[in-house]
């Protein structure tokens, strides 16, 4: 979970567990070392429009009148929208309307782990880097950033009633639960999940299969989204030999 509320920000004991066994942690970025300012400037370079293209000639009046009216809820300027290409105000969109619920990246469990690591003086790596994973939105085709735009729109619409749900069943490892909740909003746009989720997954599991030839003890942390489903981490990990388990305290 990247954001989690501040009075249900305490991590579950197997993960603090596993946590304490740990040497070493493996993130998708490398967050003791981010540079706080290198999501800025990707988006000034990439994210914005140029000569007179705009997100309003872009989308067609009636997703860009759905964008504005939230952009106008969540207190954003829709001239800062015109600018931004679909992807960025999708992003934008998404992460202000989560921040407003209360969720917060500080007590994510990232975060409260990269503090942890800080003071037991335990190393983070990274798989990707904060470039590439935006790089992966903005490579998407015009027609598929305004689907994505759409996407995140109707799941805004759902956000309040699900996030109780998606954070208990996270909490209590209850699999087929996250399956549901998170899986639902790309069953109708496959190449969006192929895109952002499946395709790094993939390309995690030759990382991760060498950890576990090693002899430091690693704790790998990533999104619950990346870890469901029959392309998920857990079921690639199972087709490359491997035999992951759940760990559970009793």
């Amino acid at each position: 979970m990247h954001l989690l509320r501040a009075d249900d920000a305490e991590l579950p004991p197997a993960l603090l567990s596993a946590y304490a066994d740990a040497e070493a942690l493996v993130m998708e970025v490398d967050m003791d070392d981010l540079d706080p300012m290198a999501a800025a400037r990707f988006t000034q370079q990439y994210a914005l429009f140029t000569g007179d293209a705009g997100l309003r000639t872009t989308l067609g009046e009636a997703l860009w009148m759905r964008a504005s009216a939230a952009g106008d809820r969540l207190g954003i300027p829709l001239q800062a929208l015109d600018r931004l290409e679909p992807w960025a105000v999708a992003l934008l969109l998404s992460v202000t309307e989560l921040t407003q619920t209360g969720l917060d990246p500080q007590f994510g469990v990232e975060e409260q782990l990269k503090r942890r690591a800080g003071r037991d003086g335990k190393p983070i790596t990274g798989l990707e880097t904060i470039e590439y994973q935006l790089g992966l939105f903005d490579a998407l085709d015009m027609a598929a950033q305004a689907r994505f735009l759409d996407l995140s729109l109707r799941a805004a619409a759902d956000v309040q009633s699900e996030l109780a749900t998606l954070t208990r069943a996270w909490r209590e490892g209850r699999v087929a639960e996250l399956e549901r909740v998170l899986l639902q909003e790309y069953a109708t746009f496959p190449e969006l999940y192929e895109a952002l989720i499946y395709r790094r997954n993939r390309a995690w599991i030759p990382r991760l299969r060498a950890l576990t030839e090693g002899s430091v003890d690693t704790l790998v942390v990533v999104g619950a989204m990346h870890l469901i489903g029959e392309r998920g981490v857990i079921a690639l990990l199972r087709g490359a030999g491997l035999d992951p388990q759940p760990l559970r305290l009793h």
